[in-house]
C-alpha cells in the first residue's frame, strides 16, 4: 500500500514539477516580505464618523488625511518603479538607531494615544468645557543601546523605588539627585500584567539619565462625555491637530469649517503648537482626490505643500499652522 502511494507521488511530482516549482516562486514573491516599504497617496478619513457622544451637528466637515503605506514584496516594489507617486522607503529609515522595526510600530501606537489625549485636552478647554485627569499612563516608546535596563518599549510605567510615577519631570528630578551606576527598581505593566524591572543611571550628555524616552497619556472626565475611536491599523501622532479642531467643533455651538470639506495633517501638544509630520506630499494628494476644499498643514512642512501644489496644480486652499487658536483665527476668514 505504501509503495502504491509512494510511486503515485513520485510519478505525480514528475509530471507537475514545472507548475510546482512555478507554484513555491510565486507564493515567495507574494508573500515573502523584504526590507522596503512604500509610500503612496492616502485619503482622508471623517473624524465626525469616529466620534460619538453628545456631538452638535454641524454642517460642514472635518478629516484625517494619511498616508498608504505598503509592504515590499516584490510584485509591490516593481510596481513602485513604475507608478511616480509610489515612494520605495528603507525599513531602516523608519526606526530609530538599534531598533527593531516592531518597536517603530508600538511607538507609533502610542503616539496615537498621546494625540488623542492632547486633542482632547486642548479641545475641552478652549471650548471651556470641563475635563479633569483621571489617570496618567507613561509609556516607554525608546531605549538607547546604551540604556542599562530590562525595560521594553510599550511598557508603563507605575512607580520607581516604590515611588508612584505621576509626573516625568518629577522623575527626572529624582534621577538627577542619583548617582551613576545606581540601580532604579521599577515597577511597569507589560501586556496587561505588572512585572518588576530595572534600569542603571548612565551619563549622557553630562546628564545622569536612564536612556529613555518617554510618552505621556490621560485619561479623563469630561462633560459632555465625547470619544473618539480609532482602527486597529491607525497609529502615529500627525492627526492632533484635526482632531482637537473636530473635538473642538463638536462641543460648540458655531462651525468652524463654515461648510467646507476641511482636510488636514499635523501633531499637537498640551500647549496647542502645531507640529511637523512626514509624507505631506501623500496626504495632499490624497485630501485633493477626495475633493477637500481646504487643506490646513504645519508651518514646518508649508512650504513643501504649497511646492507640490503648484507643480501639480491643485484646486485646494491651504493654511499654514502654528498653533490650535491661529488655525482657528485663519478658518474664520474662509
Amino acid at each position: 500500500m505504501f509503495n502504491k502511494l509512494y510511486t503515485r507521488f513520485k510519478n505525480f511530482i514528475k509530471g507537475n514539477y514545472k507548475f510546482l516549482i512555478f507554484l513555491v516562486v510565486f507564493t515567495v514573491a507574494m508573500t515573502v516580505r523584504l526590507p522596503w516599504s512604500i509610500y503612496a497617496p492616502g485619503g482622508t478619513i471623517d473624524v465626525r464618523e469616529r466620534m460619538t457622544g453628545d456631538i452638535k451637528d454641524k454642517e460642514g466637515s472635518l478629516y484625517l488625511t494619511y498616508v498608504s503605506f505598503i509592504e515590499g514584496t516584490i510584485p509591490t516594489l516593481l510596481l513602485a518603479n513604475i507608478l511616480p507617486e509610489w515612494d520605495i522607503i528603507s525599513n531602516a529609515d523608519l526606526t530609530l538607531e538599534g531598533e527593531e522595526f516592531n518597536d517603530s510600530l508600538v511607538r507609533d501606537r502610542i503616539y496615537l494615544y498621546e494625540s488623542v489625549s492632547n486633542a482632547t485636552y486642548v479641545a475641552y478647554t478652549a471650548a471651556e468645557q470641563s475635563i479633569d485627569i483621571e489617570n496618567t499612563k507613561n509609556y516607554v516608546t525608546y531605549i538607547l543601546d546604551d540604556a542599562i535596563t530590562d525595560l521594553q518599549v510599550g511598557d508603563i510605567i507605575l512607580s520607581y523605588n516604590e515611588i508612584p510615577f505621576s509626573e516625568f519631570e518629577q522623575f527626572q528630578e529624582y534621577i538627577g539627585n542619583q548617582e551613576i551606576g545606581d540601580r532604579i527598581d521599577l515597577l511597569v505593566e507589560r501586556n496587561g500584567k505588572e512585572i518588576n524591572c530595572y534600569a542603571e543611571i548612565i551619563e549622557i550628555t553630562d546628564l545622569k539619565k536612564i536612556g529613555l524616552t518617554i510618552s505621556t497619556v490621560y485619561d479623563f472626565s469630561k462633560n459632555p462625555d465625547i470619544t473618539y475611536s480609532y482602527d486597529t491599523s491607525e497609529s502615529g501622532s500627525s492627526g492632533g491637530l484635526m482632531l482637537t479642531l473636530s473635538f473642538y467643533n463638536s462641543l460648540i455651538d458655531e462651525d468652524i469649517t463654515g461648510g467646507k470639506k476641511i482636510s488636514g495633517t499635523g501633531t499637537i501638544d498640551l500647549d496647542g503648537n502645531v507640529g511637523e509630520i512626514g509624507g505631506v506630499k501623500y496626504k495632499l494628494a490624497g485630501a485633493v482626490r477626495e475633493g477637500s476644499d481646504v487643506f490646513i498643514v504645519p508651518s514646518d512642512n508649508y512650504k513643501e505643500a504649497k511646492k507640490v501644489k503648484e507643480e501639480h496644480d491643485y484646486d485646494i486652499e491651504l493654511i499654514e499652522a502654528i498653533t490650535f487658536d491661529q488655525v482657528l483665527e485663519e478658518l474664520k476668514k474662509l
